[in-house]
Parts: structure tokens; sequence; C-alpha cells
């Protein structure tokens, strides 16, 4: 019953950062007869105004992006999401998946509780997925290292490329199998061979929905969240989330580059509500498989000449540059 409870206020929640704008303007103008008071008379047209203003600016304009993103989406079962650290590339790749995956075949590659892993095995069609089944590989780069490129490994390339050609005709129509990096060529070559549809994340924003709900929502927050754990805030309600990307599509062979044009015009911002964006997935998950050791002594630079030259020969592999100089100036 609880769970149900919360479902249903996230969804009237998402309906409203959705249509705020509206329902705003709605509620101004059956309130306008109410008010006798020219100051909150007053107020109440510059907080409609305001509102109506932000939403068409931020929400409206942007509905078509929506509209165009998930009919791309659909038709194109595998794609790499891409974009720079913090700019919003796990989010978005899972606000796709979650929007057309149920849960129940929601696979990933990092630690979601109550959701399928998705394995080697699974990458290497050495086990199947179910029918429709959504998938979600971040960090792609990790999990199949960009660097390999021995023959020995050319088996494993071609599975991958496999999984990929023919991922739809396999799984079906509804499935959708996404890359996640910060780069292309972070990724295996076989990751991203027969990927044509790329979206590049430049960066993700928040911005309030209605102003005043924002206000009192942020003011109880500030006592709720001073007495809770670092890192388990709970986020402002009543808050849009913006994602800005451009889309590419790959042309002829892995080796060819995307049709790019680099102008601000073309960029896409795709807004929703924050409970659709950061409501399903822990994008912090590697914090708790950190391979480091705590550093509890760390080492101040200028503490000694010595120290300091040893660390920045071992940091950027000065020796080692050496020694390939002088073998060349050898050579030569």
């Amino acid at each position: 019953m609880k769970k149900r409870i919360v479902k249903f206020l996230k969804f009237i929640v998402n309906f409203y950062n959705t249509w705020y704008g509206v329902i705003n303007l709605i509620f101004g103008f059956l309130l306008l007869s109410y008010v006798k008071n020219t100051f909150l008379l007053v107020s109440l047209v510059g907080v409609t105004a305001f509102n109506v203003y932000t939403w068409y600016k931020n929400v409206f304009k942007n509905f078509g992006t929506k509209k165009d993103l998930f009919a791309t989406y659909k038709e194109n079962n595998s794609l790499a999401v891409l974009g720079g650290i913090g700019s919003g590339k796990s989010t978005l790749a899972n606000f796709l998946l979650i929007t057309f995956t149920p849960a129940s075949k929601r696979y990933y590659n990092t630690k979601n509780d109550g959701y399928k892993a998705f394995t080697n095995k699974h990458l290497l069609l050495k086990l199947k997925l179910e029918e429709d089944a959504g998938v979600l590989v971040d960090e792609a780069g990790a999990q199949a290292d960009a660097y390999h490129y021995d023959k020995k490994d050319s088996v494993t390339r071609k599975r991958i490329d496999f999984l990929n050609k023919f991922f739809r005709q396999w799984y079906g129509d509804k499935a959708h199998l996404i890359y996640v990096d910060q780069a292309q060529g972070n990724m295996n070559v076989s990751l991203y061979r027969n990927t044509y549809y790329v979206i590049q994340c430049k960066g993700v924003d928040k911005k309030p929905s209605s102003i005043i709900l924002y206000l009192i929502a942020k003011f109880i927050l500030f006592f709720v969240n001073r007495k809770r754990e670092k890192g388990q805030k709970i986020n402002n309600p009543f808050t849009n989330v913006s994602i800005e990307f451009m889309e590419f599509v790959k042309l002829g062979e892995y080796a060819d580059h995307y049709n790019i044009t680099i102008e601000d015009k073309n960029h896409k911002k795709l807004v929703g509500s924050i409970y659709k964006f950061f409501g399903g997935i822990n994008t912090y998950v590697f914090k708790e498989f950190n391979p480091a050791k705590e550093d509890k002594k760390p080492y101040v630079w200028g503490t000694s000449a010595r120290k300091d030259k040893k660390i920045m020969e071992d940091n950027f592999s000065l020796n080692e540059m050496k020694e390939d100089i002088k073998d060349t100036f050898l050579k030569t």
C-alpha cells in the first residue's frame, strides 16, 4: 500500500512539473475574483506570469525534442550515449530504458538492486537475454577494453559484433542495447561497429518548476536534509532536469566519421521531472567497488625534491620516454 501511495505521489509531481505553466494559469484565473487586496493581486499576476514564461521557455519549447528522441530510439535497437563526466549520459540512457522497458526486463552491467545483471557471458553470446530485453552497459569501454587488438581477441570482438548486428532479430523490435561511455574511442571497436545512432550529451541542469512550491519545498528540505547522512539528500520534487545533447547518425563502415555539425542551434534539450531522471538508477554505483586503498598520509608537493621528481617521472612515464628517445636516436 505504501509503495502505491509513493508511486501515485510521484506521478502527480511528474504530471505537475510537466504542465505547471497551464495549471498555474488556470489556478491564477480562478483566484483573481477572490483576491481583493491590491498587493496580493499584483503578486498573484506576477507569479503566474513568471511561471507561465518559465514553463514555456524550459518545458513547452522542448516537447518536440522528446517526441523526436523517442521515435528515433524506437527505430534503433542498438545505440551509444556518450559525454563527459557529469554530462548526464547515464541519466539520459536510463531515462530511455525505463520509459520503454518494463522493470522485469531491464538488465544493468552495474549493481542495481532488483534488476537483472548483464554479464560478460551475455556480451559474448554465452547466455541469452529475454525477449524484448532492455540493456544498459555503463562505462562500456571498461567492460570491453578499447585497447585489445591482439589476434587472440578476434573471437571476442566477433561475438560482440554479432550481438550488435543481430540484436533486433534475436530479441525483438522492443529490445534495446545502450552503450554508455565518455567517448567513442574508449570503447572496443566491436561495441560500436554496428551502432549507427549516437547521442552526445553536453551537460545536465536543474531548473525549478512552480517557483512558490519550489521555495516551500526547499525550505522544508533544508531542515530534513541536515539530519540525513551525506549522499542521502532528498531532491526538491518541484524541479525539472534539462539535458542538452546532439544526435549523430553514423555513415558507412565503422571507421567512417559521424555526420557532425557542431553548432549550438543543433543542440536539443530534453526536460523532465527530477523523479523521472534521478529516481531509477544509482550513477555512483562504482563508489563502493573502488579498488584503491585509503591514502592515510597523502604526500604534499615540495616536501622532498627527490620525491617530487620521482612522482613526476612515474606519473608521466618520463623514464620510459627517455629510453624511447634514446633508442630512436641510436637507430637513426
